[in-house]
């Protein structure tokens, strides 16, 4: 009974996925063999956005080769269950895969997990169950190995909580969503299988404090996975951290939250840097995102950076308060470059990221932005510009604010 999770092209590998560390480790623990594959490290395109790379995705299907050779790869290890985790920018190649798959051996359960399917976004779902046998919704770690016994004994997972199939009729059926996890549990993430010196930096680990965010911006579909934030707890997150340190040699590590700093989680990191710096366990670490927080002073910057924080990604998307309120961030003018200014001045390698053309962004609301960057950019290592996309949440939250023309 062996199972393969596998994470295609095309995305921007900096770490191993920490999607299938945490699944690999669920199932190693239920004493399910599995081997895991992340042929994105293998592939670097030049990605413009989280949304994809249209022509790195072409080059894969158009030539076929490579795309084979990967399937060659997973299906060299006999496996009964394939489960891949999607993103926006890997699905469609994802779907090339199964149908080769599907071709070759119409018996081993294809299975797809990911953010990117929520009720709320059917318009993902539907097609996935096109090529794919079920697609698991929300956290599948305790679920998954259930769902493997389950599948690979013959019978089906339709009914079973967090999974979507399609019935006799061909609709699209979901079992109901699975409680939200305890996140301090002993069964950290698992990167044995993949080749820690493949990625850009060498020896780095992907790790989380948190999931969710306190916040409900208009913009973000994140919120459909998580009302809110739960964050561990300092002594857990530096198990973890003293594990990896034995288990992978790391040189670095990267907390992967959705927002990392916040009014829940502010505590206990403080906590963590102060075990950190007590052990002397301080390597350089970054912080994938995190949003604008009143809370912060510049003491506590201070010690997270003597805890080895070298890099952060600010989400301040604008630096007008008043796009900053319509979006529904809890952030103004002043906060953000208050923010800015406190990790920039503890050496701390800040980058952001922007939004231009909201629906309600004035000519004054972008020169806000423009001038404080003409000011202060030095300060920030690099920013992250994306206009703005009125994906499905937004549409639903602001109906009629952005219309659409269609050429006849």
């Amino acid at each position: 009974m062996s199972v393969a999770l596998v994470f295609m092209p095309i995305w921007w590998a900096q770490t191993p996925p920490l999607s299938l560390g945490y699944l690999h480790a669920s199932l190693l623990d239920a004493g399910i063999p599995v081997r895991s594959f992340d042929f994105s490290v293998k592939f670097q395109p030049i990605m413009l956005s989280a949304q994809g790379d249209e022509a790195g995705e072409n080059a894969i299907i158009d030539d076929g080769k490579l795309l084979k050779t990967w399937v060659d790869k997973i299906l060299a290890i006999s496996p009964k269950v394939i489960g891949f985790s999607c993103v926006d920018s890997n699905t469609r190649v994802t779907a090339e895969a199964c149908k080769i798959i599907r071709k070759l051996h119409p018996e081993i359960v294809l299975v797809l997990g990911g953010a990117r399917f929520v009720t709320e976004q059917m318009f993902n779902i539907n097609p996935a169950l096109d090529f794919a046998d079920y697609v698991i919704q929300n956290e599948a770690e305790e679920m998954l190995p259930d769902f493997i016994r389950t599948v690979t004994a013959g019978k089906s997972a339709a009914g079973m909580k967090g999974v979507w199939h399609r019935n006799e009729n061909g609709e699209a059926k979901y079992g109901g969503n699975v409680e939200k996890l305890f996140l301090n549990n002993k069964i950290f993430p698992n990167f044995d299988d993949f080749d820690l010196d493949a990625y850009p930096n060498q020896r780095r680990i992907p790790m989380t404090f948190s999931r969710g965010c306190i916040l409900n911006c208009n913009f973000c579909t994140n919120k459909y996975n998580d009302k809110t934030q739960r964050s561990r707890t300092a002594d857990n997150v530096f198990e973890e951290l003293k594990l990896n340190s034995k288990r992978y040699n790391i040189k670095e590590y990267m907390f992967n939250d959705d927002s990392l700093i916040s009014s829940i989680t502010l505590k206990e990191i403080d906590s963590y840097c102060d075990k950190v710096l007590a052990e002397g366990l301080v390597y350089p670490w970054s912080v994938y995102g995190t949003r604008v927080e009143k809370l912060l002073t510049q003491p506590y910057v201070a010690k997270m950076r003597k805890s080895g924080l070298n890099e952060i990604a600010l989400g301040v998307e604008s630096f007008s308060s008043s796009v900053q309120k319509d979006m529904g961030k809890s952030s103004d003018y002043d906060l953000a470059d208050k923010c800015v200014r406190m990790f920039a001045d503890e050496g701390i390698s800040t980058r952001t990221w922007l939004i231009y053309g909201y629906p309600n962004e004035t000519d004054e609301d972008f020169n806000a932005t423009y001038n404080w960057l003409n000011i202060h950019g030095t300060r920030l290592k690099s920013i992250w510009v994306n206009p703005f996309y009125a994906n499905d949440r937004y549409r639903h939250y602001r109906p009629g604010v952005v219309n659409y023309f269609v050429e006849r």
